[in-house]
């Protein structure tokens, strides 16, 4: 059978998007694009947010449009009614396609046991459950055998991984990717909640040079109150404690977060918090969603609604120090090395691209092919990204040392 996947959302669906592709191909289909005239087509979407669902709607309808011969499925945490949900489809770890990026995504856990008040996740992804590490192994040296540099560290919620197995936490596994012998290597987390395991993150981080100085935090708000009413597991205290612990073991550490602006009972003075602890810890880095109502959630029903101008305002405002906090950070690196992981080779006309460990954007001047990781002097930032070049005098670069001051230089907002 011809199938077709399609997957849009988080590091996550992608993460599943390859495993399930895997095991398709593992059983015989031919996997193929959506304009390939396919017998059968899963869209792996999300619905996160209202518009998310909505967004994902659209696909399937539209899917369904130039696909008449096609029978289209739902997977992941996208809510289309009318749409038959896609089985559960299970590929041995280790195995499967190689990536098509220089970068490989790891899950290493599924579901959630948190009962925020915003999200429908965990009525798609049910309770957590971890993978076991021996499979995690395999499948960790099946992308550095398939050529990849850079193992992306995903889950529902990474924060509660445990080996069901052993008991390693999600530190111990950080440690153990990071000493795998390869040619060459880095890890980079994706998001993490904070108050669980924050302070033993951060040291594997700082003891590991390969694991990327970049810590993404589920902040949501910065306001006591307002993380109170999402019904959030921790406090404005514990997002401080992790920020400044990131900030003290690798001073050159690029912090991101993910914000909602105008929730429900959010008033001026709460927002004001929020904005102040972005500013105070150089969120370089910060995706900023203005609060949709989101059937079947706690919080689609409460009252205090932020009039929608006001959560769009917000949202704007909280963008637009992102921006110019990403445009100093980046600016912060001219003169330094970096370390970049190739995703776009050179071609004629064009320098090659890719992410810095600090995930940055940065273009070199070499003609160093796809899933290369190179080593570089940052020589200009415009926009929030970064141009490097390799050095002739320099050819012997070792991992780049991250600036200590490359946080504390910056000018306050």
């Amino acid at each position: 059978m011809r199938i077709a996947y399609v997957t849009f959302g988080c590091r996550l669906n992608r993460a599943q998007a390859a495993r399930d592709m895997a095991a398709l191909a593992a059983a015989g289909h031919e996997i193929v694009d959506a304009a390939s005239a396919p017998d059968r087509i899963i869209v792996r979407g999300c619905s996160v947010t209202a518009k998310a669902a909505r967004e994902g709607r659209r696909a399937v309808s539209a899917l369904r449009k130039a696909n008449p011969q096609a029978a289209v499925f739902a997977a992941g945490c996208l809510d289309a009614a009318g749409v038959p949900r896609a089985g559960t489809l299970e590929a041995p770890r280790g195995t499967g396609f190689a990536p098509q990026t220089a970068r490989g995504y790891l899950e290493i856990q599924d579901g959630c046991s948190g009962k925020c008040a915003y999200c429908i996740v965990p009525r798609f992804r049910g309770a957590p459950r971890s993978a076991p590490w021996r499979a995690l192994e395999a499948e960790a040296r099946a992308f550095l055998a398939a050529g990849c540099t850079e193992i992306v560290v995903t889950g529902c919620n990474a924060a509660l991984y445990r080996d069901p197995e052993s008991g390693l936490d999600l530190a111990g596994l950080l440690e153990r990717l990071a000493r795998m012998e390869s040619p060459g290597h880095r890890i980079r987390l994706g998001s993490l909640e904070p108050g669980v395991c924050d302070a033993a993150v951060v040291d594997a981080m700082a003891r590991n040079p390969n694991v990327c100085r970049f810590l993404h935090l589920s902040v949501q708000s910065a306001s006591a109150r307002v993380l109170g009413l999402m019904r959030r597991a921790y406090g404005p205290d514990a997002l401080e404690r992790a920020a400044a612990a990131a900030r003290k073991a690798m001073p050159g550490i690029a912090l991101g977060a993910d914000v909602i602006a105008g929730f429900p009972g959010e008033t001026d003075a709460d927002f004001r918090e929020t904005a102040d602890f972005v500013a105070r810890f150089r969120i370089s880095n910060l995706h900023v969603f203005p609060y949709s109502e989101r059937p079947g959630t706690e919080a689609a029903s409460m009252s205090g609604a932020v009039p929608p101008e006001v959560r769009r305002r917000r949202a704007r405002e909280l963008a637009a120090a992102g921006e110019r906090i990403r445009r100093e950070f980046a600016a912060s690196f001219v003169s330094a090395p970096v370390e970049v992981c190739i995703e776009r080779p050179a071609e004629e006309g064009r320098p090659a691209g890719g992410w810095t460990s600090e995930y940055l954007r940065c273009t070199v001047d070499c003609p160093a092919p796809r899933r290369a990781l190179v080593r570089a002097v940052a020589v200009s930032a415009s926009d929030g990204a970064l141009h490097a070049v390799v050095r002739q005098d320099r050819p012997g670069l070792d991992r780049p040392q991250r600036r200590v001051a490359a946080n504390a230089a910056l000018p306050p907002p």
